[in-house]
């Protein structure tokens, strides 16, 4: 059973006190950096898949994975959730 991923929207911390401002600009930029190379290589992927006849973009978008897939997946988003609270907090 995968773990709600709305529970990551929302971690238990105390993180964004005035004090904490600058280290909150830095996770947003380090965030933001990621999801433009992650969306970069994502689009070259399926572009690249779609032009060997490997899938489509259209499979992609409908595909759902089995349960230890949606496991690596929630563990991956929480490690990615924990490295931008630890830039918010200053851990």
């Amino acid at each position: 059973m995968s773990v709600d991923p709305k529970t990551f929207n929302r971690p238990q911390i105390e993180a964004l006190g005035a004090d904490k401002v600058d280290n909150l600009g830095r996770a947003v930029l380090t965030l933001t950096k990621e999801v433009c190379v992650l969306l970069d290589r994502q689009a070259v992927l399926e572009a690249k898949l779609e032009e060997a006849g490997i899938t489509t973009r259209e499979a992609l978008d409908t595909w759902e994975p089995d349960e230890a897939t949606q496991k690596r997946i929630d563990d991956q988003m929480g490690a990615v959730i924990q490295a931008v609270v630890r830039e918010i907090s200053d851990v």
